[in-house]
C-alpha cells in the first residue's frame, strides 16, 4: 500500500530543517542505589542530515536512549554540543518528537484524544481536518474499534501504536523513536514499519530510530550506525542504498556485515554499501 493510502487528510506543511549535530558529547548519571557515576556517553559524535533516516544499533544500556533524550531536549549533556538546525538544544520543542519505550500516554484521554492532543495543542488545522487525520492514523495503525478506550484498557503493543500515531499526527521535523515496535508481534511490527516508512516518504522528517533488530534497521534506514558498550561510541557505519520498498532477502551482504559487527566479530570494512 502506498503512502497516499495511509494519509488522506489535509496535508501539513513541514519547515525544512538543517542537520542534527552531536559533537564531543559526554553524559553521566548517578547510579540509583550506590550513587556512583555511570558514563553513558564520552566524546560521542553523530551528524544526521535533514530528511535522513538513521538507525542506531547497539547493546542494551549502551547509551542509545540517552542520545535520543539529548536530541529531544529532555536531558542535557555534561559537555559537548547538541544542535538541531544550527541551534543548541536547550529544551523540548514541538518540532522534535520522541516516542519512548513506555508510550507515555495521557491516562485520562482515550485513544482518539491522545492521538489528536498535539494537533489541538498546536492549533494544527480545523476540527474536520484533525478528525480526518486521526481517522487515517487509527486505520493505518490497526486501532479501529479501540478509539474510545483509555490507556489502562490497552495492551502494551496497542499503547505503542497510539504513541506512534500521536507522533506521526503532528508531522514533526525530527522524529525520535526508541524501540517503538519492540512490544509487537511480527505481523504487527511489519505493518507498522510500512506505516512509518510511508509517513517518512510523505513528509520527509529527520528520523533517528533506536532498535535491536538488524532487519528493522536495514528495512527502514538510509544509514545504520552501531555503537559500542557504554560509554557509547560509533564503531561501524553502513549506508543502505537499496530502493524502497526493500526486500531483506536481497540485502544479505549488508545484513551479515551488520550482524557480525553487532556480535563483535571481525568484518572487512568500516563502511558498507547495501544495494
Amino acid at each position: 500500500m502506498g503512502a497516499a493510502a495511509y494519509f488522506t487528510g489535509e496535508p501539513f506543511t513541514v519547515r525544512e530543517l538543517d542537520m542534527i549535530r552531536l559533537l564531543g558529547v559526554s553524559k553521566s548519571y548517578a547510579e540509583a542505589r550506590s550513587g556512583a557515576r555511570i558514563q553513558a556517553l564520552d566524546g560521542f559524535d553523530l551528524e544526521v542530515a535533514a530528511g535522513e533516516f538513521v538507525a542506531i544499533l547497539g547493546p542494551s544500556g549502551s547509551g542509545k536512549s540517552t542520545v535520543l533524550k539529548l536530541i529531544a531536549g529532555f536531558d542535557h549533556a555534561d559537555s559537548g554540543t547538541v544542535e538541531v538546525g544550527d541551534e543548541p538544544v536547550t529544551t523540548i520543542s514541538p518540532r522534535r518528537v520522541l516516542v519512548a519505550q513506555d508510550a507515555a500516554l495521557f491516562p485520562w484521554l482515550n485513544v482518539v484524544d491522545n492521538i489528536a492532543f498535539g494537533l489541538r495543542a498546536q492549533g494544527r488545522g480545523h476540527a474536520a481536518s484533525i478528525t480526518a487525520r486521526v481517522h487515517d492514523l487509527v486505520q493505518a495503525l490497526g486501532l479501529a474499534g479501540a478509539e474510545r478506550r483509555l490507556p489502562s484498557e490497552l495492551s502494551g503493543g496497542m499503547k505503542q501504536r497510539v504513541a506512534l500515531a500521536r507522533a506521526l499526527a503532528v508531522e514533526p521535523e525530527v522524529l525520535l523513536l526508541d524501540e517503538p515496535f519492540a512490544a509487537l508481534d511480527a505481523l504487527s511490527r511489519e505493518r507498522l514499519q510500512d506505516v512509518l516508512e510511508s509517513a517518512w516518504l510523505t513528509a520527509k522528517p529527520t528520523v533517528v530510530l533506536v532498535t535491536h533488530s538488524v532487519d528493522e534497521a536495514i528495512r527502514l534506514a538510509d544509514r545504520v550506525v552501531i555503537v559500542s558498550e557504554r560509554p557509547a561510541r560509533i564503531v561501524h557505519t553502513a549506508i543502505v542504498t537499496a530502493t524502497r520498498p526493500r526486500d531483506i532477502a536481497g540485502l544479505g551482504d549488508v545484513r551479515r556485515t551488520l550482524a557480525a559487527a553487532v556480535r563483535g566479530l571481525p568484518h572487512s570494512a568500516s563502511d558498507t554499501q547495501g544495494r
